[in-house]
C-alpha cells in the first residue's frame, strides 16, 4: 500500500468513527431531573406496592430459590422449594404456578392439572401472577 493510499484509508476510517460516535451522541436524551426527596418517596412507595415483597420472608425465600432452582434446570429442588412457599403461604397462587411449570417441564400431567387447579382456585385477588414481575422471575 501506498503511503497515499494508507493516508486516504486512515482519513476514511477517521470520518466513519467520527460518524458513528455523532450518531451515537445524539440518541442520547437528557432524561428529566427529579429531585431527591420525590425519587427516595417513589422508591418507598414501589416497593411497597410489588406482590413479591408481600409474601411472607419464608415463602418469598422459598419461591425465589425455588426460581433458581427451575432456571438452573434443578427441576427436584425447585419443586421442594415451591412446595414449601406454598406451605407458608397457601392463599397465594404463585407457588401453585411454580409447581405447574415444573409439571410442565417434567411432563407430568396430572402434576399440571393439580396445579393449573391449585392456580385457579388461589389466584383470585392475587396480584402476583398477573404483575409482570412475576413473568421476569420465571424468564430470568
Amino acid at each position: 500500500m501506498s503511503t497515499i493510499s494508507t493516508r486516504r484509508y486512515l482519513a476514511g476510517a477517521a470520518l466513519v468513527t467520527a460518524a458513528l460516535a455523532l450518531g451515537a451522541c445524539s440518541r442520547v436524551q437528557e432524561q428529566p431531573r427529579v429531585p431527591l426527596s420525590q425519587a427516595v418517596e417513589g422508591a418507598a412507595e414501589s416497593t411497597q406496592q410489588n406482590p413479591h415483597d408481600a409474601l411472607a420472608p419464608e415463602a418469598r425465600t422459598a419461591l425465589d430459590a425455588g426460581n433458581a432452582a427451575f432456571r438452573a434446570g434443578k427441576l427436584d429442588d425447585a419443586l421442594t422449594q415451591y412446595r414449601l412457599a406454598a406451605k407458608a403461604e397457601p392463599e397465594n397462587a404463585a407457588p401453585y404456578y411454580g409447581i405447574y411449570m415444573v409439571a410442565q417441564k417434567k411432563g407430568d400431567q396430572k402434576l399440571m392439572e393439580t396445579a393449573l387447579a391449585d392456580v385457579q382456585a388461589h389466584s383470585k385477588g392475587s396480584k402476583m401472577l398477573t404483575d409482570s414481575s412475576m413473568a421476569k422471575m420465571h424468564t430470568k
